[in-house]
């Protein structure tokens, strides 16, 4: 029960200028008194508005690190239980090393937020939409929702368009709208995939309405959907033995925390996972949190998930 309520907390987690241009993603700037004016509506439909660009942000939720990163905006704090993604290679690296960890679980420490006086706080949608009038008397609150990689991309707009990253945003999209033709144009359908949080006690499997499943939908069999279950706050949900051995996957990708050497080995001494085609036939695949982004809430962290499995499934 304790493993299960920490991989729900971090689910919530991972789930608050140039006037002559033409904005997208309900994005205007409009020069009033001699001053910007920045305006964006977020996942709930809320309009926030800014007088000037917003500098010091703070991450409640993945996909905020994800566009950061993407952008080259590292957030002046993060949730303490993403604190070590943010600092991951995949992500912020080096240059995050300054980044300070808010603590909290179910709201954040709210005498932190006051201390380091942010421009503008992001969390999920799910998770945050309760807290935003508590939020909102520190700093302005973006809910963020994200189900699709056309979400993913409309979020990164959105957030270059608010800090004036233009520029990164074009290099961001057209490197992975370019990975992802790549990967479509040796797409395999044969084979059926399974990407899963875990194979003991409660785990998670990511559905094909999750951001990595909608991917995987394009380019594998990937038939996992949530189906009347109840899905975290990304969509990825947890599936009882009956169910995963009726499609009895042929490939399985498996998140770990740190390098697993006897993963297989472990799932060839459990009763259910050694029935599975994909334990007998040695297709089961660790990988690493960091190495991947965690559960991939943005274009930075897919395209590290994509470069990882599917030379696997090719």
């Amino acid at each position: 029960m304790i493993k299960l309520f920490s991989f729900l907390l971090f689910l919530s987690l991972i789930i608050p200028l140039n006037s002559c241009q033409k904005q997208s993603s309900n994005i205007e700037n409009n020069i009033i008194n001699n001053d910007y004016l920045i305006s964006v509506t977020d996942a709930s439909n809320y309009e926030l508005k800014f007088s000037k660009i917003p500098e010091k942000i703070v991450c409640l939720h993945l996909s905020c690190i994800d566009i950061l990163a993407e952008l080259n905006h590292p957030p002046i704090a993060v949730h303490n239980m993403l604190l070590n993604l943010a600092k991951s290679d995949i992500y912020f690296g080096e240059k995050g090393k300054n980044i300070i960890p808010i603590s909290g679980y179910g709201e954040p420490n709210l005498e932190q937020l006051l201390k380091l006086k942010p421009d503008l706080i992001v969390g999920h949608l799910a998770g945050y939409s309760s807290q935003r009038n508590t939020l909102d008397a520190i700093a302005p609150v973006f809910l963020i929702e994200i189900e699709t990689y056309e979400d993913a991309i409309d979020n990164l707009e959105k957030f270059a368009n608010l800090l004036n990253k233009d520029e990164e945003f074009k290099v961001a999209k057209n490197k992975f709208t370019a990975k992802l033709d790549n990967y479509k144009k040796q797409a395999n359908n044969e084979k059926i995939v399974l990407v899963t949080n875990g194979y003991k006690g409660n785990f998670f499997i990511a559905t094909k309405e999750s951001l990595l499943g909608s991917v995987l939908d394009e380019l594998t069999n990937y038939p996992w959907s949530i189906s009347g279950n109840n899905p975290s706050a990304i969509n990825w949900v947890s599936l009882s033995s009956e169910e995963i051995l009726t499609i009895n996957p042929d490939i399985i990708f498996v998140l770990v925390k740190s390098p697993s050497s006897n993963l297989l080995g472990d799932l060839r001494k459990d009763s259910f996972w050694q029935e599975l085609k994909a334990v007998k036939n040695n297709q089961v695949y660790p990988l690493e949190e960091e190495k991947v982004g965690g559960l991939t809430t943005g274009t930075k962290s897919l395209s590290a998930f994509l470069d990882q499995i599917m030379p696997l499934i090719y």
